[in-house]
């Protein structure tokens, strides 16, 4: 499947319209997405004898990360900007929590263990 084309852009437009990428891209037309957790992830948690405790998955998007590490023992939280990408993850994974956040503005006054962000920064 070819992958989808984020939209540059335009002057002053600080992220582009992720609420428009999520409800009209299939996920693995998406550049980012990955089934499973990314191995260097996985490794690290690992290497550092990580395998439980809250977990925030940071731009989660469409969630799959955010499952595998839940069901691999973590207490997941995933956070998107973009409200269909939540719906969307809420959807096909009822493990881990989902919340729509800017994290640039955060709401979030949970504290975690472990920060897992494969792109958002």
């Amino acid at each position: 499947m070819e992958r989808a084309r984020i939209p540059n852009l335009a002057p002053g437009q600080r992220h582009p319209d992720w609420q428009r990428v999520y409800e009209t891209a299939p996920a693995q037309a998406l550049p980012w997405h990955f089934e499973g957790v990314y191995p260097d992830v996985l490794r690290e948690l690992t290497a550092r004898g990580l395998s439980a405790g809250p977990l925030l998955d940071l731009g989660c998007g469409l969630g799959t990360q955010a499952a595998v590490l839940a069901d691999l023992g973590f207490s997941v939280t995933g956070t998107d900007i973009s409200q269909a990408a939540i719906e969307r993850a809420s959807r096909d994974f009822p493990k881990p929590n989902f919340l729509v956040d800017d994290a640039t503005q955060t709401k979030i006054t949970r504290q975690f263990d472990i920060i897992v962000d494969r792109g958002c920064f």
